[in-house]
């Protein structure tokens, strides 16, 4: 996984509403120093309730390696890997 990949988010337990989405990798950071690496924005922001009304939201939000997966696996494959 690196910065500008697509993913998507396979777990999420603080925000559930986020499983599910498809996300750009923003930033990766240190896992020795971070518990959450991985940064993302999703691709079409959600709407969350705020005091005031809603808010749509988009990221940054942090994950691990586990947590996300490729959402198109075969980016910067070259063509003559991938076809037969």
């Amino acid at each position: 996984m690196k910065i500008g990949d697509k993913v998507k988010i396979l777990e999420c337990h603080k925000m559930p509403a986020l499983v599910g989405k498809i996300a750009k990798v923003v930033t990766m950071n240190d896992p020795e120093t971070n518990k959450y690496p991985i940064e993302v924005k999703l691709v079409e922001p959600i709407e969350q309730e705020v005091e005031v009304g809603t808010l749509a939201i988009s990221g940054p939000f942090g994950f691990r390696e586990d947590e996300l997966e490729l959402a198109d696996p075969n980016h910067g494959v070259p063509d003559a890997f991938t076809k037969e």
